[in-house]
């Protein structure tokens, strides 16, 4: 997760990502997600499948909360 978070902000030049590492590149840190992606399924496909599948269910709660937030903040009208 971590490998393919850093590809992500570095492919998108988030402001805040600044890796110290002289020879970082985007297309490293996607190679070893997917090397650590194959290593799960490898090891165990089973175990594997239901950690994609909590992760998922992880983000997508995490997306569902943050719009909600998001919503209740603007439907107040910022009236108190």
């Amino acid at each position: 997760i971590i490998n393919g978070a850093c590809a992500y902000l570095a492919y998108e030049q988030s402001p805040t990502f600044r890796p110290t590492w002289h020879f970082f590149d985007w297309r490293l840190s996607c190679l070893g997600a997917l090397m650590c992606f194959s290593g799960m399924f490898f090891i165990s496909e089973l175990v594997a499948g239901i950690c994609v599948i909590a992760a998922i269910a992880l983000y997508l709660t995490i997306q569902r909360q943050i719009n909600l937030d998001h919503k209740a903040d603007t439907s107040s009208g910022g009236e108190t």
